[in-house]
């Protein structure tokens, strides 16, 4: 149900997009011709992903001493999931630099308390969810690029942050403990910080990097 309930977001999604202006597209094309920043703000959601995967898991049953927590926190997080594109169709003017320095703010919040994972594992599937939906829309737009060998280097480095996620979140768990996904979200705002300030002081840099990020 919830499968068909995302499919049908996605054809309307699909079918609000075939009738926007030409000019939009066209705009959306000069910007898939270099999408680097949107693939570097992709590779951090996922590691993101990754790292919740592993640390939401310990966390309830490490801190807060039990296993039934773990379905709501998870429940929560689908449930903003499948809210994203309702979300988008209100705040799509969001660029995945905003959606991506949010993120790292919820992660400052996850603290081992069972209110405060449950708004915040949900505030992640929603930023997170409406970060794919724009991130493979911009990807799909791409009419000046090869599409094919596009979404084949995306989908590889994204699998390839998800693997490496996996791989480092164990340490990181162990050695930050529970301060591990709060110091991942100030090292994301720190990275969005410094992108901001480096497109605020290159006003000769491409309109095309403009554009995607701001």
């Amino acid at each position: 149900m919830a499968f068909l309930i995302s499919a049908g977001f996605d054809w309307q999604f699909r079918t609000h997009d075939a009738t926007s202006s030409s000019s939009a597209t066209i705009k959306a094309s000069g910007r898939l011709q270099r999408p680097t920043w949107s693939l570097a703000y992709a590779v951090l959601g996922y590691l993101v992903d990754a790292t919740i995967a592993v640390a939401i898991p310990w966390l309830v049953v490490s801190k807060l001493h039990g296993h039934w927590q773990l379905s709501w926190f998870l429940t929560a997080n689908a449930a903003g999931i499948l809210c994203a594109p309702l979300l988008l169709k209100r705040w799509s003017q969001q660029s995945l630099l905003t959606l991506t320095a949010l993120t790292g703010g919820c992660l400052i919040f996850m603290w081992p308390t069972l209110s405060s994972l449950m708004f915040t594992m949900f505030l992640i599937g929603l930023l997170r969810g409406q970060a794919n939906i724009s991130f493979f829309t911009t990807i799909q737009q791409a009419t000046t690029v090869d599409r094919n060998t596009l979404m084949m280097w995306v989908l590889t480095i994204i699998d390839t942050s998800t693997v490496i996620g996996n791989l480092l979140a164990p340490r990181l768990i162990l050695t930050l403990g529970s301060w591990a996904l709060p110091i991942l979200g100030v090292s994301i705002l720190l990275f969005c910080l410094v992108r901001l300030i480096s497109l605020r002081h290159h006003p000769k840099q491409s309109s095309s990097d403009i554009d995607e990020d701001c």
